[in-house]
């Protein structure tokens, strides 16, 4: 079958693309990669039904920061399924969480940012991102990608608008060389994400 990959800009080749399918464990040597000449960039990835699967959690992910938008050969777009993980504060530090469990404790609020940094770049675990970021404010909790999605979206939920205010009025950190930048998100449209990536709606 076919997918379409867009809103990549010229910058991003094919050979830029295909080692990010394999940082991201995607079998490339299955995937053969041309560029349509359509007005619009885009690559067109012919691939097995099993890899084009692979493929399709990767929706939403970023190449450069810019969003991969990916489309099969039917016209549809899947978001990630099982694309995140997660930690939560408590009484006795950052604790792994499931997404369900997240999703509950988002609903009671909390202020969101979020980055497309890749932390494997800069060698921090999440426990670390965690660790530097509570000298913000408070963090409830952190969601990150799952190892075959480590160049997806970080997403920080601060218990108040004051600690992301703090954050985002701070020089941006620079770890291992990886300059951090992070900007606002809803907190609705987080949540909409987390269910898209369980299968939720």
């Amino acid at each position: 079958m076919a997918l379409y990959i867009s809103n990549l800009e010229e910058d991003i080749t094919g050979a830029v693309l295909l080692t990010f399918l394999k940082d991201a464990g995607i079998p490339v040597n299955d995937v053969s990669i041309a560029k349509n000449q359509n007005a619009e960039h885009q690559f067109v990835l012919s691939c097995s039904q099993d890899t084009a699967e692979l493929i399709m959690r990767l929706n939403r992910c970023c190449i450069y920061y810019r969003e991969m938008q990916i489309i099969s050969t039917d016209g549809t777009q899947k978001a990630s399924r099982a694309f995140f993980k997660s930690l939560v504060n408590g009484t006795d530090g950052p604790k792994p969480a499931s997404i369900d469990s997240l999703l509950s404790l988002l609903r009671e609020g909390g202020a969101v940012v979020h980055s497309s940094t890749p932390g494997s770049a800069i060698g921090l675990t999440p426990e670390a991102v965690m660790a530097i970021y509570q000298n913000f404010g408070p963090i409830l909790a952190l969601v990150y990608p799952a190892a075959q999605a480590k160049r997806g979206m970080w997403y920080l939920v601060y218990a108040t608008e004051a600690a992301t205010d703090t954050l985002l009025a701070s020089p941006p950190l620079s770890l291992g060389g990886v300059v951090i930048t992070w900007k606002k998100r809803n907190l609705a449209q987080l949540i909409d994400v987390l269910n898209d990536s369980t299968g939720n709606k």
